[in-house]
């Protein structure tokens, strides 16, 4: 993913400093469900290379190609 170019104000960069300095111990994960070892989630299921995503999308140019390319049929 691309890093955009944000304009932070001085508050916000402040804050987000503070928050940078904070000790792991010191934030507040209660929120936040844990994983356990038995769960069914799995790393990267999602997940594609460059080039698995690129030979992806030329597999569907190629099929649009010759599903709207018509000049044949007639």
């Amino acid at each position: 993913m691309k890093r955009r170019d944000i304009k932070l104000t001085q508050a916000q960069k402040e804050e987000l400093d503070a928050l940078a300095a904070l000790p792991d111990e010191q934030i507040d994960t209660s929120d936040i469900p844990e994983v356990s070892e038995g769960s069914n989630s799995v790393r990267g299921l999602f997940h594609k290379s460059a080039s698995e995503r690129s030979k992806a999308i030329d597999g569907l140019r190629g099929k649009r190609s010759s599903v709207t390319d018509t000049s044949e049929h007639r």
